[in-house]
């Protein structure tokens, strides 16, 4: 049969075969979308987003090194140096470019009035001899007021006063070891990382107000009654600064008013155990 002329005749278009089924590339196409990108674990500094989207577009030039929830900058090499472990320095108190002395009075002040900010400026992964040096610094200012309260003491010693002065040395020892055995019960697991055992280790600088408020009130006459009194005031601000950290922590609503409601016994226990050792010590020495 003829075909008229200007009539175009359109090819035939490939219909599905077993070679190439009509669904094969819509499934391709939704198997690759339906992959989920691997979650990196790098975390934002300041608020804690999941920053591996973030990571993923920024190398790819899409976007920059920003976490979209607080807005604050991160390098990425920073946060996986972190990720694997690595030792990074505590903001503030790890600034070798200021004094210590100034480093020292910044986390004491933030420890006592603004404790929630540890848990930002403390990393999961920290050099402990940091926070050891804040310790022992701690300690040694603490003994220092202790000496000064008490330089009467030792200005007009003598040997009858010899008792008093190796029990005030023994109660020094006695006070410290009870601070460590509350230091190592506050340490238990709380959902923050390992950086909650430096938080702690940076609360040994309410002993400084402790210490303070007794050689003001009292000057040091070893009388445990009245004594106990004036520093309950330092211990409650010592619980209420250390409940507010615990508030600020990601751990579940339970496991914080848990922790909270434990701190005071943990100080009762350290307290007791103070005493009981230096009632011990008095019986073997001065018996």
């Amino acid at each position: 049969m003829a075909r008229p002329e200007g009539l175009l005749i359109m090819p035939e278009m490939p219909t599905a075969s077993d070679d190439m089924p009509a669904t094969a590339q819509p499934v391709t196409i939704q198997s690759r979308a339906a992959q989920p990108m691997a979650d990196s674990g790098l975390l934002c500094l300041q608020c804690e987003y999941n920053l591996t989207g973030t990571i993923a577009a920024a190398e790819a030039g899409k976007g920059e090194n920003r976490c979209p929830e607080c807005g604050m900058t991160f390098n990425p090499n920073v946060l996986r140096a972190r990720l694997a472990g690595t030792p990074a320095p505590i903001e503030i108190w790890d600034d070798k470019n200021k004094s210590i002395f100034i480093r020292y009075v910044k986390m004491c002040l933030i420890t006592w009035f603004t404790p929630w900010r540890l848990l930002k400026m403390v990393p999961t992964y920290y050099h402990k001899r940091s926070v050891i040096l804040f310790q022992y610094i701690t300690m040694v200012l603490a003994i220092t007021i202790v000496a000064v309260a008490n330089h009467r003491l030792f200005l007009s010693y003598d040997i009858s006063r010899s008792r008093d002065v190796l029990t005030f040395a023994i109660s020094i020892v006695v006070v410290w070891a009870g601070i460590i055995v509350c230091e190592l019960l506050l340490k238990l697991p709380i959902d923050v990382g390992q950086r909650w055992r430096a938080i702690v280790g940076l609360f040994r600088s309410f002993t400084l107000l402790s210490v303070t408020v007794l050689g003001v009130f009292t000057n040091f006459n070893m009388n445990l009654p009245n004594d106990f009194l004036y520093a309950l005031p330092t211990l409650c601000w010592w619980w209420l600064a250390l409940s507010l950290a615990v508030a600020h922590t990601k751990a579940s609503v339970a496991a914080r008013i848990g922790y909270i409601l434990f701190i005071p016994w943990a100080a009762v226990m350290s307290i007791g155990t103070s005493t009981g050792i230096m009632f011990i010590v008095e019986l073997m020495i001065f018996r």
